[in-house]
């Protein structure tokens, strides 16, 4: 019943400075990249104002998620300590070197209550993935966000052998990439069924893990959970380890000499997939292969081994497979039986049939498949056929090449344990063959293809590493996913162990 009033005007201004808090932070980083959006962390008062002091922040690690008994965990860099602006301090070149989920920062200031970030979630930026045809691990080649430089090579999975590469054979949970324990940066990683090998900028290899038939390639057969020296001073071009046994091309150092684009072996030899014309003795040091039916002089441009067999592409586009040919996998037409089975075994390199110039190999457990170079970019396959890993619309095991169904163009293949997968010219992702662990990535576990069906979902795809039970693959955003099996964390995606039956983003 009365009229009102107004006041005079009054400000209110904040309290004394009395704690911090984040204001911006992203969810997810690229290890060893730029963090961004830049984190901020406000002054406020005890109310929860915002304040202009200008008291220094200092950023740290609160949880440390990458720990292990061998090494302090992730670290991060940059400058760590700010002056607060208006009541805002900016750290705009923070980065956190190794890849898990489940970092948080803390932030501190004398006399200031401090304060702790949510979740940052750090993964991979990838230049390479490799995954076994027959093993359950995983390693990959992590590089700068721009992809111009490698950083470091990373592995998860089972380290039974230590083939994760660090001084430990413990196995570690929910599939936690570790960094491979070495001061050497390899350009490239290819793993075995428990060793694994990298090759540097310089052309030197190294490998790590079982070792109990030499192929680690250091004159011994004792294991090693961190990288070792391969032995013979040789430059090589490129590498791939098999089962047991492991091979890489030399370089050309434009001398023609005996040198020159050369394959060498060593390891597991009991089929002749060491190729020296030898068959039942282990080889401790990497050791030529002979010419066979004219690899020497051809000259080798890429090694892939498989299971107990090994294949190279020629400079001239011929390709040359020996070792284990009980299901026809080296591609020689050789006779098999009713049951397709019963070929010869080869301990020299051996033509493979059917005059294709192709444009690289990719062996499997017991199959081989290739990419022609010629127009159009089919691929063949041939060797083992259980589960239509030959992807021709059959069963039938093959011993020499027979194209693989559906015309498509293919830039790169890979043969797994009893499946294959390629990666057509414009990004898209297929598998064929056996799928009970869901390495079609087709959602569509446990039905198996005799021909290529596509992996679910939008990624654009450079490369798919067919595996043992798993496939991974990297995109052209320099991202890898993973699929398949996952019982040893090979998948590299933190959770329960079990089947993926679609592409999971590593480390996500």
């Amino acid at each position: 019943s009365l009229g009102g009033t107004t006041s005079t005007g009054f400000d209110i201004a904040p309290a004394a400075p009395a704690k911090l808090a984040f204001s911006q932070q992203p969810s997810n980083v690229q290890g060893s990249a730029l963090v961004a959006p830049a984190v901020t962390v406000t002054i406020r008062d005890q109310f929860d104002n915002a304040t202009t002091a200008t008291n220094p922040v200092t950023v740290s690690l609160a949880d440390n998620p990458w720990k292990t008994p061998f090494a302090p965990g992730g670290s991060l860099a940059g400058t760590l300590t700010r002056i607060a602006i208006g009541g805002v301090a900016t750290f705009n070149n923070l980065r956190i070197d190794k890849p898990a989920p489940g970092y948080t920062l803390s932030a501190n200031s004398a006399s200031l209550t401090g304060a702790t970030s949510s979740t940052i979630n750090v993964n991979l930026t990838v230049k390479q993935v490799a995954t076994p045809a027959n093993g359950s691990h995983t390693c990959a080649i992590t590089t700068t966000a721009n992809g111009a430089t490698e950083i470091a090579t990373y592995c998860w999975g089972y380290n039974g052998n230590g083939q994760l590469g660090i001084p430990t054979t413990t196995s570690f949970q929910d599939s936690i990439a570790v960094q491979v324990q070495t001061a050497q940066i390899f350009t490239s990683v290819t793993t075995g069924s428990n060793h694994s090998c990298g090759l540097t900028a310089a052309g030197a290899a190294y490998c790590w893990g079982y070792n109990g038939n030499g192929q680690l390639g250091n004159n011994s057969t004792t294991d090693s959970s961190v990288p070792v020296a391969v032995g013979g001073s040789h430059v090589f071009l490129q590498i791939d380890a098999g089962y047991s046994h492991t091979c890489a091309v030399t370089t050309s150092n434009g001398l023609n000499n005996a040198e020159d684009r050369q394959v060498y072996c060593w390891g597991y030899n009991p089929y002749g997939q060491i190729g020296d014309g030898t068959t039942g003795t282990d080889r401790l040091l990497p050791l030529q292969v002979v010419d066979g039916q004219g690899l020497r002089t051809a000259e080798a441009t890429q090694v892939t081994a498989g299971l107990f067999h090994t294949c190279a592409r020629a400079a001239n586009g011929n390709g040359f497979c020996w070792g284990y040919n009980y299901f026809g996998q080296l591609g020689d037409a050789t006779a098999l039986d009713i049951n397709g089975n019963n070929g010869v075994n080869q301990s020299a390199p051996r033509l493979v049939v059917g005059g294709i110039s192709f444009a690289s190999l990719g062996a499997g457990n017991y199959h081989t498949c290739g990419i022609s170079a010629t127009p159009g970019n089919p691929a063949s396959c041939w060797g083992r056929n259980n589960s239509g890993q030959v992807g021709n619309q059959a069963t039938i095991n093959v011993s020499s090449p027979v194209a693989v169904f559906g015309g498509f163009a293919w830039s790169s293949i890979s043969g797994g344990s009893n499946h294959s997968c390629g990666v057509t010219t414009t990004g898209t992702g297929y598998c064929w063959g056996n799928n009970g662990n869901g390495e079609l990535g087709d959602d569509n576990q446990p039905t198996d293809s005799s021909q290529p069906v596509q992996v679910v979902g939008t990624l654009v795809f450079d490369r798919i590493d067919a595996g043992s039970n798993h496939n991974c693959g990297r995109t052209t955003t320099s991202q890898a996913f993973c699929w398949g099996y996952n019982g040893n964390g090979q998948l590299g995606s933190p959770g329960t162990n079990g089947i993926k039956k679609t592409p999971t983003q590593i480390i996500q």
